[in-house]
Order: C-alpha cells, then structure tokens, then sequence
C-alpha cells in the first residue's frame, strides 16, 4: 500500500503589537555587529505582502488586511527570522535582529552533500515538493543549484537542504514563489514526505487578456476542495455547505499482519527484509514448513494498519471554540477523512494511486497527533501548523496548487 504524508511545518516563535495591521513598520539589523541589513527579504508568510529593507535596513508593508500576521524576515548568510505580529491599539515600531549564520558551520554541512543529487533526486523532490497534478508541469524551480542532497547511510531517506530561497514560477497560477525550504524528508520505504518552509507570493505581470482569465479559472479550480478552502469552511461553520463531508477514520494495528511476523520470525526461521529503495517486502530463508508459505507471503505485504470509516458525518463544529480575539481553535482528538464532492479527482491521481479514478468526488485525511491543537483565522491561515499532517489528494498537490492566504475566491 503507497501512503503519502505531507507534514506542513509552520514553526511560530515571539509575538509582537502592531497597530491595526494597515500599514507595518521596521527595521533589520545584523545582531552582532548592528549593522543595517541592506535588501532583506520581509513578508508575510503565504501572501502577497512582502518588500526588501532600504539602505538604512528599514522597511514598510502597508494594505495589511489580517489582524494576526507570521511575518519572515530572511537574507543569504543570515538565520531566517519568524515572528507573530498581533493587532492591538498601540503603535510599535519593529526592530528585528539576523544571526549570522557561522562560517564552520557552512563548511561542516556541506561535506556530506551528494555533488550529484539534482542529477539522481531531483525528480523524487520535484515530484513530492512541486506535485505530480497538470500544473505542476507548468511549475518549475529557476533556481535547483541551492539545493543539497543526502542520502542517509542506511539508504532509508533522503535529505534535501536550500543555501538560498528557492525561485519557483508557476505559469498555471500566475505566481512567482519565493520559498525559504528549513527542511525536506522523503522515506524511501512507504514514500512519506515532510518538509517546511515559508512562501512569499508575487503576482506574475500580465502580457494577454487571455493569460489573466486563465489564472483566475485556474486559481477558482486550484481554490475548490483545497486545505485552504476547507479551513476557511471551518472557521465560518460552513463546512457542508461548502461541500466537505467528514468522517471519522479509525486506524487499528495489523493484527494478523502482526501474528503472521512473529510466525515466521520466531518458529520459521524466515526473516523479512524490507527494500528502503523500492518498498517491496520480501521473506528471505528456508522455512521448514512450505504448506502455508504463500498465505504468510500475502499477509505480510499487507499494510502494518488496517483503517476503517465511520458512515456517520461528523459536525466539526464539536471540534472547533474560539478565543477572546476571534482565533478559532482546531482540536481533533482522531482521524478523520474529508470528502469533498464539488471536484472530481485528477486522473493522475488515480494513475499514480494504482485505483479507479472517483470522479464525483476528492479525498484527503488529516490528523492533529499528541492531543494537540491548531489556530485557524478567517482567511484560512493556520498556526502550530506543525501539529497538522494532511494525507491522500491534499498530501499529493504539492506546491503547484498552493494559493496564498490572501487569495479571494469572489
């Protein structure tokens, strides 16, 4: 069974006051020599909203239309900074301080690197980090040469690192994406994915007519049944009628998957030996009974969890209080399946899945582990973001699909 995961890791550190959020003021400096850092790279993550410090190291973002921003500072040598930027009544001008990033540190890194990796990896990164959808062939990085590439020793995941924001440009959205990549894991084993980061979205110019209601049929279609559309649903309550179906999902251990192992471990003399690179299971030995040797081979290349889905639907508005400011808080205590049944399914998605494509209908899964909790706002933007793993059709978008957070779908 081929199971995709992609963890979307949003890493959140200090609050700050701003005044209403309209217009946001600041200034970046080195933190060890104070020094004004010329042509820094300050947005808002996931929008359209970011602009570069002056030669005096300050900067101004104005048309700021959230009352609770992640605000990404970041410039080439320099650790990127993450702040959360609340609304309240009094002005504050920020002062916002880079760590250099040490020189030894650049140099132990980079040994390890695989000098070839674009050559061998880059697909397997493109295909999980950009997508596999029909616009992420219309998707591509200006920039592969930042990234690094390592293989773990023993052969189970591949690492991918960025010396530099990378420079995507999709051409089925209209957007040129700035992505500051912390962090990429591909798991040869089950393909799981994770990695993190922070987007700044620029609108492409506009060169046809054509070109421009194209993007906007586009985005409307990349917006429908999207992560985005449904925490947006959730906030406002509008889940069903926006077309998501929900259901819990309960995943239980293999337990004759569990049986058969110890079988073959313990009174067989088979051992089972798991392919990092291709996946494949496969049962290595002589057994010394051959009778129930093909039975035991089915079971162990079941899945290690079987799931089974309730038929009731859930109202996630059991799920969801909001605090004194409006924030809305997710807590979800199991799996749970979304369906959603304005959009049909991609036939790659299908071709890729090895199933039959369900073309009145997407699913995805999502869970929130360890008891914990997201915060969602209005316009969709979720935080602690860290705690939210998305499984299924969103899992297998990538970023050809992603929208910015101040995208309107009107």
């Amino acid at each position: 069974m081929r199971i995709i995961l992609l963890l979307i890791l949003i890493i959140l550190t200090k609050s700050i006051n701003a005044q209403n959020l309209t217009e946001l003021k600041g200034s970046v400096y080195d933190e060890e020599t104070n020094a004004p850092i010329i042509k820094a790279s300050v947005y808002i993550n996931n929008t359209t909203s970011g602009t570069f410090t002056n030669d005096r190291g300050d900067f101004i973002l104005d048309n700021i239309k959230f009352t609770k921003i992640e605000l990404i500072v970041s410039c080439i040598g320099y650790q990127t900074s993450r702040q959360i930027v609340i609304a309240k009544s009094d002005p504050v001008k920020l002062i916002i301080r880079l760590k250099p990033i040490p020189k030894e540190l650049e140099s132990v890194t980079v040994t390890p690197f695989d000098k070839d990796g674009w050559i061998k990896w880059g697909k397997i990164f493109e295909d999980n980090f950009i997508g596999r959808t029909a616009f992420s062939k219309r998707c591509r990085i200006k920039n592969p040469e930042v990234l690094r590439f390592k293989r773990s020793e023993n052969n189970d995941k591949l690492e991918v690192y960025s010396e530099g924001p990378l420079n995507i440009v999709n051409l089925a959205l209209g957007y040129n994406i700035q992505f500051e990549l912390e962090e990429f894991t591909y798991f040869f084993s089950n393909e799981l994915v994770a990695y993190s980061g922070y987007a700044y979205f620029k609108e492409l110019p506009i060169g046809k007519k054509l070109a421009d209601s194209q993007w906007e049929f586009n985005r409307k279609k990349a917006y429908s049944g999207s992560l985005l559309h449904f925490m947006r649903s959730l906030y406002h309550g509008t889940v069903s009628e926006e077309g998501f179906d929900v259901y819990k999902k309960i995943v239980q251990n293999n337990s004759e998957k569990i049986r058969v192992t110890k079988i073959l471990q313990d009174s067989l003399g088979v051992r089972i030996f798991s392919d990092p690179k291709s996946g494949k299971i496969f049962l290595l030995g002589s057994a010394k009974k051959s009778d129930s040797l093909h039975y035991y081979n089915t079971v162990i290349r079941q899945p290690d969890t079987i799931e089974h889905v309730d038929s009731v639907i859930l109202n996630l508005n059991n799920y969801v209080s909001f605090s004194d400011d409006s924030i809305a808080l997710f807590h979800l205590p199991f799996y749970i399946n979304i369906k959603f049944n304005k959009g049909e399914e991609d036939p790659d998605y299908a071709r890729f899945k090895s199933k039959s494509r369900n073309k009145n209908f997407q699913l995805s899964s999502i869970s929130i582990p360890g008891n914990k909790s997201i915060f969602v706002l209005p316009n969709g933007f979720f935080y602690e973001g860290e705690n939210l793993l998305t499984y299924g059709y969103w899992a297998w978008e990538g970023i050809a699909e992603m929208l910015p957070f101040d995208y309107s779908s009107k």
